[in-house]
């Protein structure tokens, strides 16, 4: 287990994995120089706010102050729960374990994948953050995260992420994996043309003044509650007062793609 103090980081590790035996196993090796090559990234993260090709794993993080730091083709694993990453550049890099409540305001994210553990990224922030890179872990857990204003075009809550427009052959039409819960998640004015929400949880999100042209939504049943109100229907439409687990058109009438939950 890694704990963080005062700014060092120490291991306190099994002597199993810190020490070779002459009966150690493969296993026991990859362990223990995992554990190492760790303990080395991590103090080289925390010193210099730059790490590049690093393999952290296990990190203690939780509330940590990580503004600006740069990670690239990197794994930073571990208990990152209300740490502290605005600012920072997440290049082609992974997240990974408890990730809920992080905060990534402005950071600059290209091609990122967030794998947390259990699927928590609840109450994460990401407001007015560019997403559309990003690549999510099937059955991931947004409830009350702030992603208002984000840009998700394109992007996939159904562990398919990814830029893949509806002409692209990756496009996930079919997707066979669970989407993601965002119950109650903040979505006003964020950009998700094209975004795959078929199978996402979006009972009592904020959706008001969202762009959601050409994407794909939820059926009824998983949009009780949701705040529809300003935004802009997947038809171009515009969805006015009142919309509320349902988008209401000049019309009067609830659009079709809010009635229809079939397979391409």
């Amino acid at each position: 287990m890694l704990v963080v103090i005062g700014g060092a980081a120490l291991y306190a590790a099994f002597d199993s994995l810190l020490s070779h035996t002459p009966s150690e196993t493969e296993d026991e090796r990859d362990a223990r120089e995992r554990a190492a090559r760790s303990v080395t990234d991590l103090e080289r993260l925390l010193k210099t706010r730059t790490c590049e090709e690093c393999q952290i794993y296990g990190a203690e993080l939780a509330g940590k102050d990580l503004r600006g730091i740069t990670l690239r083709h990197s794994v930073l694993d571990g208990n990152l729960r209300n740490a502290d990453l605005r600012g920072a550049h997440i290049d082609r890099a992974t997240l990974s374990g408890d990730l809920r409540g992080v905060d990534l305001r402005g950071a600059k994210l290209f091609e990122p994948a967030f794998t947390p553990r259990e699927g928590l990224l609840a109450g994460a922030r990401m407001d007015g953050g560019d997403l559309h890179t990003v690549r999510f872990a099937d059955y991931t857990s947004w409830n009350y995260a702030i992603l208002r204003g984000a840009n998700l075009q394109d992007v996939s809550f159904a562990g398919h992420s990814g830029p893949h427009g509806r002409g692209d052959p990756r496009h996930p039409l079919d997707a066979p994996t669970g989407g993601a819960t965002m119950r109650g998640v903040d979505l006003r004015d964020a950009n998700l043309r094209g975004s795959w929400l078929r199978q996402a949880d979006l009972t009592n999100a904020d959706l008001r003044g969202a762009d959601l042209t050409d994407a794909d939504l939820p059926p009824a049943e998983d949009i009780v509650g949701a705040q529809f109100e300003g935004a802009i229907a997947p038809d171009g439409l515009p969805c006015l007062a009142g919309s509320v687990g349902r988008c209401i058109t000049k019309k009067g009438k609830q659009p079709p793609w809010l009635d229809r939950y079939h397979r391409r």
